[in-house]
């Protein structure tokens, strides 16, 4: 840069401060008086105040704007070579660009303003103002020192080439003829030469065949004295292209005659770079927005009014309007909300707007199409607020749903049909939450009969309403259904409205895909009153059989021990009778003698019959104990059929009560007498033992074996009788066989009477 401390004042115009700020701010650093003019007529007191090496002048300014300012400016002779370099932020015609530089303009500097575009236009400027005021220095010197004026000359000569090569932009001049008269060494690194090299060479020699046309324009405009900035586009040495950005003034000679161009040049290639990236992505932005299913907008808030400043280009396929009848038109949003939600949207939204806590604002509404018809939309956006929190911009999107919202109302429609049919069906039919346990769903029988309203039982879990001593059971029951199990015949209590709990039974499949579940119950409570009611007569009746029992067997006892005693007697009496009157007669008759003997053998008989009647009726075996009164059946059966009997124990003495001895005594007693006439058996073994205080006697014979399912239909009332003495003890039967494989009865009787097990 060229300094030599001669002062370089700048002035800025622009109505913004913050412009005039960042501006000044921009060109902090360069030894450079900033000046600052906040409109038109206060920069032109500031031009008659002062003079300034360039004017950074913002076009767009109120009451005089750039253009008239420049206009005053170069009315001044004082100023009419004043550069002035246009600032602003919109992109004017050719003929507005025209018109700028006709009013003296060397360049224009676009927004947003890149610094070091900036700096390096002003410091082409500043170095030139420099170099005048050097060279009016140097002529006074001259004036003054004429003895010295060659010298002075050669110096400054020597200043000005050292200034110029050492200037960071390039510096370019050509002849009339568009030969290389002067490059600075900045310049002929730019294109890759030397500065010999480039030296005496066309200008055309620089550029291709469209920048030599474009080149060829510009120096006619050069030739009527018109100076310009404008980009341009070189070939290198290697062939490769640089962008620049040239600022050129013209030539002339001492009769004010063309006679070359000079031309101020900045490298902006990675600018131009910069700026095609830009773009480019750009592009690709629009064509993104323009592939998304939603349309997307921008609005000015003024006052009450939106007006639209944007929308992607996909809003003609979606809503049919196009672009030019949406940009500008702030009535053409809500006018084309439906009529009947217009209100409350536009209310809404402006409440949105005015809430200096909201940033985002979400609403779905009918939206007319150009073809008359209406659909939903969903309008999503977001309000851009300045630092005091005042709106200035809603960015947002549109997107169609009308698909979403009928296949809502179809779902809503079902949903209605899914409940009417489960209105219809007689029992309690719902669908609930498989994370929850919520209902989602329930049908009117619910009411019915619980009590509780549909409303009362939609979102409820269910575990709310179930009797606390069935919650685990059903939990368990759920678990399963979740596994994939499908529950069927599952009973539990749910509380109705008025506190008391109705017995339900449930048959549910879970939709595992869905996360629900589906089920369905009956109410059994009168079942299972009926079933109680029965169970009831059943334990009655079974206690009754109990007490029959014991009382036959007691009646039993009773006529057991009177055939013995009364009938034995009178037997053996008899007997003894005969046999008197045998031996006192018999040798004297022997008709006689026969009689009585056969007397005695007929007596001998009764006794034994008497002796096999007390043993049926009750055998006195069992006054011993129970073992030893089964080990008799077992020696009973054995001799009866000459098949094999035994009897497997480790106790001799089990101590029961008479009524179970005996009880358990019958069923032995039955089972040998099945093993015998229907498995026709050739071994039994019968085992007694003890498991947690329990007596289990176990049968097992090798006979025919029967299928059990088979037997049970035919109502045996063998093995029925078995049973029912079982549970009269308060124990259990279990029945294993199979045809030609024998079978095995396991009888489990509780060591004491069990009430609970009656």
């Amino acid at each position: 840069m060229i300094k030599d401390n001669i002062p370089v004042s700048v002035l800025i115009v622009d109505d913004n401060p913050a412009k005039l700020t960042a501006l000044a701010a921009a060109l902090a650093g360069m030894d450079l008086e900033i000046t600052t003019a906040a409109s038109g007529m206060e920069a032109l007191r500031q031009l008659l105040a002062q003079d300034f090496a360039v004017v950074l002048l913002d076009v767009n300014m109120p009451i005089m704007d750039g253009f008239e300012t420049a206009k005053t400016i170069r009315h001044r002779k004082k100023s009419e070579h004043l550069p002035i370099i246009f600032i602003t932020a919109e992109r004017f015609a050719d003929d507005a660009l025209l018109e700028g530089y006709g009013l003296g303009a060397v360049d224009y500097i676009f927004s947003p303003v890149l610094p070091q575009i900036l700096r390096a236009k002003v410091a082409v400027f500043a170095d030139l103002h420099r170099l005048r005021e050097q060279a009016a220095r140097q002529n006074l010197m001259l004036e003054e020192q004429v003895e010295e004026r060659t010298a002075a000359l050669r110096e400054s000569e020597t200043k000005y080439r050292l200034l110029i090569e050492n200037l960071q932009e390039g510096i370019w001049m050509i002849d009339k003829d568009a030969n290389t008269s002067f490059v600075n060494l900045r310049m002929a690194q730019m294109l890759g030469y030397s500065v010999e090299e480039m030296q005496g060479k066309p200008l055309f020699s620089f550029m291709d065949e469209r920048g030599k046309e474009i080149s060829t324009q510009n120096l006619e405009r050069r030739k009527q004295g018109i100076r310009e900035q404008h980009d341009f586009e070189l070939l290198r040495k290697d062939g490769s292209r640089i962008y620049t950005s040239m600022a050129t003034s013209s030539i002339l000679d001492e009769t004010g005659n063309y006679a070359g161009t000079l031309a101020g040049v900045t490298d902006i290639t990675e600018r131009k770079r910069a700026e095609q990236e830009q773009k480019d992505l750009s592009v690709r932005l629009q064509h993104i927005l323009a592939s998304t299913p939603a349309v997307h907008y921008a609005c000015r808030i003024d006052g009450e009014h939106f007006v639209p400043t944007y929308v992607s280009p996909n809003l003609k396929d979606f809503w049919g309007y196009e672009p030019e009848e949406y940009f500008g038109n702030a009535e053409w949003w809500w006018s084309a909300i439906h009529p009947e939600g217009r209100d409350s949207v536009v209310g809404t939204f402006h409440a949105a707007i005015k809430a200096a806590d909201r940033s985002h604002y979400a609403h779905e509404y009918r939206f007319r199409h150009k073809d008359g018809t209406y659909r939903w939309v969903h309008d999503e956006l977001r309000i851009i607020r300045d630092e005091a929190g005042q709106p200035q911009e809603i960015v947002g999107s549109w997107l169609d749903i009308s698909e979403r919202k009928l296949t809502e109302n179809n779902l809503r429609e079902a949903k209605h049909e899914l409940q009417e049919f489960f209105d219809l069906v007689p029992d309690m039919v719902c669908i609930a939450s498989a994370s929850d346990g919520c209902f989602q769903q329930v049908n009117k029988i619910w009411e019915t009969v619980l009590g509780f309203s549909t409303d009362e039982l939609i979102g409820k879990p269910f575990i709310d309403f179930i009797h606390p001593d069935d919650v685990a059971p059903t939990l368990a029951e759920v678990e399963k259904q979740l596994a994939g199990q499908q529950i069927a015949n599952f009973v539990n209590r749910y509380r109705c409205k008025d506190g008391s709990y109705k017995w339900l039974e449930w048959v549910a499949k879970p939709a595992r895909k869905d996360k629900l579940l589906y089920a369905a119950a009956r109410d059994i409570t009168e079942r299972k009153r009926t079933e109680a009611a029965l169970n009831k007569h059943q334990l009655l009746l079974r206690e009754l059989e109990a007490q029959n029992l014991t009382s036959r067997e007691a009646e039993l006892k009773h006529i057991a021990r009177e055939v013995h005693d009364e009938l034995g007697q009178i037997l053996t009496a008899l007997r003894l009778d005969v046999t008197l009157i045998n031996l006192r007669f018999g040798e004297q008759s022997a008709p006689l003698l026969a009689k009585t003997q056969g007397m005695i053998a007929l007596l001998d008989q009764a006794a034994r019959c008497v002796h096999d009647i007390v043993s049926n009726l009750r055998p006195a075996v069992l006054d011993i104990g129970l073992v030893p009164a089964i080990g008799w059946l077992c020696n009973e059966h054995a001799a009866r059929t000459g098949s094999s009997c035994v009897l497997h124990t480790i106790e001799e003495h089990v101590g029961l009560d008479e009524a179970r001895a005996v009880a358990i005594f019958r069923i032995v007693q039955e089972l040998l007498t099945n093993a015998a006439r229907h498995a026709e058996a050739s071994s039994v073994t019968i085992t007694l033992t003890r498991h947690a205080g329990d007596l289990h006697v176990v049968v097992r014979d090798n006979g025919k074996g029967f299928d059990p399912a088979a037997v049970a239909t035919k109502k045996s009332f063998g093995l029925l009788g078995i049973r029912e003495r079982a549970i009269a003890l308060g124990g259990e039967v279990d029945l294993v066989s199979a045809p030609n494989q024998g079978t095995v009865v396991t009888l489990i009787v509780p060591a004491k009477p069990n009430g609970d097990n009656k």
